[in-house]
């Protein structure tokens, strides 16, 4: 009986240092299994952002060489065929883009005269200051509109809330509404070709918006690029600008006949 008892000891022992040995094995082969699919989805994961990210550099270039831009979905895929999708480019009349200090906006109009909403300074964007210098206060803005007659009106508005009149003797904007700072509505006649925005002091994101139908013309490209790959799926949208002249032209002299010398 002691022989049958040390022999039950024994076998206990075996089945627990068994249960031990293949817990440990499978806890390695669990880790192992969950290790490698992390390391696909990665791979799959960077493959489809690079994908959409070639879609986009693609659109930007053809706009870039002064082409046309590709109607409709375009499709983009990668070398293994195992990454595809499509990117397009639209044009849009609705406009909100950041705009450096220093540079300048333009939105094109349709010939209908109506208002139009002139929104910039997202939080983000105010230093929390209030004076005059590149980086010392949110973002004043130049507003200029330019007839078919080519008559150029220019008007200035410091940011709600920075009043610095007594200084540089802008007008001040009203309080901004849907997460902007600062507001101006902007009368429009169908003699106004185009508006240009320049912010200054400080860049800022701005929103050009109206409530009047083919009161604006279309303003930007809007690129979207989306791709599918095994567990990975991307998506890229950028915007960009139609091409306009360089800021410095906004204080060049021109005429709608011939310049005499």
């Amino acid at each position: 009986m002691r022989n049958n008892q040390h022999e039950g000891q024994a076998g206990l022992l075996l089945l627990v240092v068994i249960g031990v040995v293949v817990g440990l094995i499978m806890s390695i082969a669990s880790r192992s299994i969950s290790d490698s699919a992390m390391s696909r989805k990665g791979k799959e994961s960077n493959a489809a952002f690079s994908v959409a990210e070639n879609g986009i550099e693609e659109a930007l270039q053809a706009l870039a060489n002064g082409g046309t831009p590709p109607t409709g979905p375009q499709t983009i895929s990668d070398s293994t065929g195992n990454i595809s999708g499509t990117y397009e480019v639209t044009e849009t009349s609705s406009f909100e883009l950041y705009v450096k200090e220093g540079e300048s906006a333009q939105i094109d109009f349709g010939g209908v005269a109506g208002n139009v909403a002139v929104r910039w300074v997202l939080p983000s964007e105010d230093p929390g200051t209030c004076s005059e210098g590149s980086g010392n206060a949110p973002a004043a803005l130049e507003i200029t509109l330019f007839s078919t007659t080519n008559v150029a009106t220019r008007s200035y508005y410091n940011a709600y809330g920075c009043n610095q009149t007594s200084t540089n003797g802008f007008l001040n904007a009203g309080i901004g509404t849907a997460g902007f700072g600062s507001l101006k509505t902007v009368g429009i006649g169908t003699q106004d070709r185009f508006m240009r925005l320049k912010p200054i002091y400080n860049g800022a994101t701005i929103r050009v918006s109206t409530a009047i139908p083919n009161l604006l013309d279309s303003t930007l490209y809007l690129l979207q690029s989306a791709v599918t790959g095994g567990d990975a799926q991307k998506e890229i949208e950028v915007k960009r600008s139609f091409d306009t002249a360089g800021s410095v032209f906004d204080y060049a002299l021109f005429s709608g006949g011939t310049i005499t010398k």
